[in-house]
C-alpha cells in the first residue's frame, strides 16, 4: 500500500478526542450562517420529516423518553431566542421561526417535541439514558435528519456499544472511556465537544438506508471507486450536555460539508493534517470510510501537493507523531489554528 499504516511507530488507537467548545456558554452551534443556508438546511429536515418521518424521528414510548424530549424542546425555547432573537421568538407556548415563517404552538394537541425540535435547528438532536448495573447508555430516541450511513430508527433503543458496532476497535478503544465520561456529566460540567471527520463521494447531508437521493453533478458515479473530484469533507461538531431534570443526555450533531479541493485550497496546515490522520488510519477505517483505501493515491497526491507548497513537510503537521485517533492535530483542529479563530476557522473548513 502506498501508505504507513501507523503514524512514526506508535500503534493506532481510537480516542474520543473531546476538547473545549469554541464558545463555552452555547451548546448550540455558536456559528451565524448565513440565512440562506440556515433556510436551505431547515427545508431539508422538513422534507425528511415529511417524507421518510419513521426513519429520522423515533422515541421509545417510555415516561423518561418523553419527559427528556419535552424538556430538550423547552430549553431550545429558552436559549434559540435568547442567542438569535433575529430568528426566533417565543409567546408563551408559541415559538415562531422568523427566518422560515413556522409557527410551532407547543400547547396544541398531538404536539411532538422532537417533530419540533428538529424543525428548529440544524443539528441533529439524539436523547440518552444510562441502562440499570453495568450497563452503557442507550438510545431514547431523537430526531436526525442528516445521518451519516445510520438512522435512529434503526439504532433506537441500543446501547451505544451495539451503536458503533460498524465503527472498527470501538467496542475495544472507546466504549469504556465514553461511559465514563458520560456517567460524570452532570448539568453543571464544563461543556466539552469532539469533531468526527470523513471524506464522502457525495454532498448530500442525509445518507441512509432510506433514501436514494437523486444523482447530481456533484455526486460520484457508482463505478468511480478511486477517483477524488466528487470527495467531499464533512465533519460533524458533536456536543453533550445532561438536562437537569430527567437527567438525560442530549447528544448534539451539527454537520457541516464542503468540496475537498475547496475545504484545502490555500490551507497547508489543514492538508497536512489531513494527510497525516489518513495516513494513520489502519486498512480497516479506510474501509469503514467508504472504501477511501482506493482513492489514496490521488488524496495524498492532492493533499501533500497543498502541503509541499506553502513548505510544510507532505502529511505531518508539525513533524511529530500523532499516535492515531487523536494524538495528533485533527483536520478541524488543524484549520482552527490555520485560521487564528476557531468559529470562522470551522466555516471556511467545513463550509455548510
Amino acid at each position: 500500500m502506498p501508505f504507513a499504516p501507523m503514524n512514526g511507530g506508535v500503534p493506532y488507537r481510537l480516542l474520543l478526542g473531546l476538547r473545549a467548545p469554541e464558545s463555552p456558554g452555547q451548546w448550540l452551534d455558536a456559528i451565524s450562517d448565513d440565512d440562506a443556508i440556515v433556510y436551505d438546511q431547515l427545508e431539508q429536515r422538513k422534507k425528511h420529516l415529511r417524507e421518510r418521518r419513521h426513519a429520522v424521528l423515533q422515541l421509545l414510548d417510555e415516561p423518561a423518553a418523553h419527559a427528556a424530549a419535552w424538556e430538550l424542546l423547552h430549553q431550545l425555547m429558552a436559549e434559540l431566542p435568547a442567542h438569535h432573537p433575529h430568528r426566533y421568538q417565543v409567546q408563551g407556548p408559541v415559538i415562531h421561526n422568523l427566518l422560515t415563517g413556522d409557527v410551532f404552538d407547543t400547547s396544541a394537541p398531538g404536539t411532538d417535541p422532537l417533530e419540533v425540535a428538529g424543525q428548529l435547528v440544524q443539528e441533529d438532536l439524539v436523547l440518552l439514558t444510562r441502562g440499570g448495573g453495568d450497563s452503557h447508555y442507550r438510545v431514547l430516541g431523537g430526531v436526525v435528519c442528516f445521518p451519516a450511513h445510520w438512522s435512529v430508527l434503526e439504532k433506537l433503543g441500543q446501547q451505544l456499544p451495539d451503536v458503533h458496532d460498524p465503527v472498527p476497535r470501538w467496542r475495544t478503544d472507546a466504549a469504556r472511556p465514553a461511559l465514563n465520561f458520560l456517567s460524570r456529566l452532570s448539568p453543571d460540567s464544563p461543556p466539552l465537544i469532539r469533531w468526527n471527520w470523513t471524506l464522502m463521494p457525495t454532498p448530500e447531508l442525509h445518507l441512509s438506508n432510506f433514501y436514494d437521493a437523486p444523482p447530481g453533478p456533484h455526486t460520484a458515479p457508482p463505478d468511480d471507486v478511486s477517483g477524488i473530484e466528487h470527495l467531499h469533507l464533512r465533519l460533524e461538531r458533536q456536543f453533550f450536555h445532561r438536562l437537569p431534570q430527567s437527567q438525560c443526555v442530549v447528544f448534539t450533531i451539527r454537520t457541516y460539508q464542503r468540496p475537498l479541493h475547496q475545504a484545502v485550497a490555500g490551507r497547508p496546515v489543514m492538508a497536512g493534517a489531513l494527510a497525516g490522520a489518513l495516513r494513520d488510519l489502519p486498512y480497516e477505517h479506510l474501509q469503514y470510510k467508504v472504501n477511501l483505501q482506493h482513492r489514496m493515491p490521488a488524496l495524498l497526491e492532492l493533499l501533500d501537493g497543498v502541503a509541499a507548497a506553502a513548505g510544510g513537510a507532505p502529511g505531518d503537521l508539525d513533524g511529530g507523531g500523532g499516535g492515531g485517533g487523536g494524538g495528533g492535530e485533527t483536520p478541524a483542529a488543524a484549520a482552527q489554528q490555520e485560521a487564528g479563530e476557531s468559529g470562522p476557522a470551522v466555516m471556511a473548513v467545513a463550509g455548510t
